[in-house]
């Protein structure tokens, strides 16, 4: 049904937001843990499984980079 699992947790926390039926809402409830338990489980794993990177360069240094790495970058259009 969700292409993603992002998708599915923002779907279901809309549907608990208009849900007005307790019974409902805590069927909505019980699926959000279970996507969120899931989304956990996947960001652990790939914490696990990331690559270590070669570079070991001075922090303050990475951080100046990722700053402009994020500067090139179009903003993204505001919702």
């Amino acid at each position: 049904m969700f292409r993603r699992l992002d998708d599915k947790v923002r779907e279901l926390c809309a549907w608990a937001l208009a849900s007005q039926d307790p019974v409902e809402l805590h069927e909505i409830a019980t699926q959000l843990r279970a996507a969120l338990r899931e989304h956990i489980k996947r960001v652990r794993l790939s914490a696990v499984n990331a690559p270590l990177t070669e570079r070991r360069g001075n922090p303050q240094e990475l951080v100046r980079e990722m700053n402009e790495t994020l500067e090139e970058r179009p903003n993204p259009p505001r919702q």
